[in-house]
């Protein structure tokens, strides 16, 4: 879905309730507590140019293990990684998915 705002009453995007149109089903693939994206009166924004914006506004929590045998000299890598609970990767694409930082905070452990 694309359109050309100024066809269209210079309306930039279109926002949807959550339950109106599809999207995808994520989870955090090593999660402490099983969470799935989304939830009651969430909104997405398809924008012209399809560019579609969702914040779900769940808070995940996740672990990994690390490796002290060089501390404090170590470097350590959290990967986090999202599945899709409804297909398997093979049958669907996430393209540019970002999340905000803005309300990360690092442990200091």
């Amino acid at each position: 879905m694309t359109w050309d705002p100024a066809n269209y009453s210079n309306i930039p995007n279109v926002n949807f309730k959550e339950k109106d149109i599809w999207h995808p089903s994520l989870v955090l693939e090593t999660p402490l507590k099983f969470t799935v994206a989304g939830g009651y009166r969430q909104r997405i924004q398809v924008n012209a140019n399809f560019n579609v914006e969702w914040v779900p506004g769940e808070v995940w929590e996740s672990s990994c293990r690390f490796n002290m045998k060089f501390w404090p000299f170590d470097k350590q890598t959290c990967n986090i990684e999202f599945i899709h609970a409804d297909f398997k990767a093979d049958k669907l694409q996430t393209h540019h998915l970002m999340f905000d930082k803005s309300n990360y905070i690092p442990n200091s452990e």
